[in-house]
């Protein structure tokens, strides 16, 4: 799923609030959630975060530590669970390190951001078998 339709989903069906884009033709794998406790450890998003995964936190703040770790796993985006508008100077940053950043209220459920992910994987998988179909009726029919 690429990063622009992903974000798109989460406004619709999750009340997401776009902060800053990102690059809308990034690739989107997969959803980490960002576990309690890792807040401080240098390199906290090593292990738990694979190749363009869009992170999910409940954080209360944003540290240069953390958005530095993000860009360095090729993380395309953020999903930052607030009721807060982002701070300039975390905008900012994230902006400079090429991230996305998307906001959601911390009363939605995070089944409501997976099911976003979810939900995309199977039309995909749905438009690429009906695709395999068309290819093989035509062939089929030669």
């Amino acid at each position: 799923m690429m990063l622009g339709d992903f974000i798109q989903a989460l406004i619709s069906d999750a009340g997401a609030h776009r902060v800053i884009a990102g690059d809308g033709r990034r690739l989107v794998r997969g959803l980490a959630v960002e576990e309690p406790g890792l807040d401080g450890l240098p390199g906290a998003a090593v292990g738990w975060l694979g190749r363009e995964e869009v992170v999910f936190t409940s954080r209360d703040s944003l540290d240069d530590g953390f958005l530095q770790s993000l860009k360095s796993s090729d993380c395309p985006a953020l999903v930052w669970r607030t009721a807060e508008e982002p701070p300039e100077a975390a905008r900012e940053r994230i902006g400079k390190l090429g991230l996305g950043l998307v906001t959601v209220p911390p009363d939605i459920p995070l089944r409501r951001v997976f099911a976003v992910f979810s939900e995309s994987n199977r039309l995909l998988l749905r438009s690429h078998g009906a695709a395999r179909e068309l290819l093989e009726g035509s062939k089929n029919a030669s």
